[in-house]
C-alpha cells in the first residue's frame, strides 16, 4: 500500500511505503495547519527584489521572469531594483522581509557567496536566511587580459601576478 502526499512539477503524485505513512500524514497535517493558507496565491502583488541596477542581466532576466509569472498567475509581480554594496543592500531586504511569499528576490553570487569573504559583518547568513526555490538562469564569466600582457593561460597569469606584485589591475561588473 502507498501513501501519497504532494504533486511534483510534472503532476505526478509523490509516494512513500506504508511504514512511513503516519510520519507523512503528520507532516502533511502539520503543513496544512501551521498557518492559514489563502485559497489562491498570490492574493495581491508580489515584490521581486533584484539586488543590482536596472539594465544588467539580473534585471533583464527578472523582468522576463516576472512578466511570465504575472501572466500565468494572474497577479502582478513587481521588480524592485535595490542596488549597492555589491548586492548586499537588496539581498538584506530579501532576508528581512516577512516570510509570507509576497517579497521574493534573486540571490546573486556576489551577495550570497563572494562578499562573505570580503565583509566581516554581513547583515545576513546566506545559508540560514534564504530558501532557494528555483534556478532559472546562468550567466557566463570570462577572464580576459590585454593582448600586450605576456600570458596565454590562467597558470601563466598567476605566475606573472606573483612575479610582479601590485602591477596588475582587476575590473568586474560586480564585485
Amino acid at each position: 500500500m502507498e501513501v501519497t502526499c504532494g504533486v511534483d512539477e510534472a503532476g505526478r503524485q509523490g509516494w512513500l511505503p506504508r511504514r512511513y505513512g503516519m510520519a507523512v500524514a503528520a507532516l502533511c497535517l502539520g503543513a496544512s495547519t501551521a498557518a492559514p493558507v489563502p485559497a489562491v496565491y498570490p492574493e495581491r502583488p508580489v515584490r521581486y527584489i533584484v539586488p543590482s541596477a536596472p539594465g544588467g542581466s539580473p534585471d533583464i532576466t527578472a523582468r522576463l521572469l516576472t512578466a511570465e509569472l504575472s501572466r500565468k498567475m494572474g497577479r502582478q509581480f513587481v521588480v524592485d531594483n535595490r542596488v549597492g554594496a555589491s548586492g548586499i543592500i537588496g539581498t538584506d531586504m530579501i532576508a528581512k522581509a516577512a516570510p509570507d511569499g509576497y517579497t521574493i528576490g534573486q540571490g546573486l553570487v556576489p551577495a550570497m557567496a563572494v562578499m562573505r569573504s570580503l565583509v566581516a559583518n554581513m547583515p545576513y547568513d546566506a545559508g540560514r536566511d534564504f530558501q532557494a526555490i528555483a534556478h532559472y538562469y546562468y550567466t557566463p564569466n570570462l577572464l580576459a587580459v590585454t593582448p600586450s600582457l605576456p600570458v596565454k593561460s590562467v597558470r601563466e597569469l598567476i605566475e606573472h601576478a606573483r612575479a610582479h606584485p601590485g602591477a596588475l589591475l582587476y575590473g568586474s561588473s560586480r564585485t
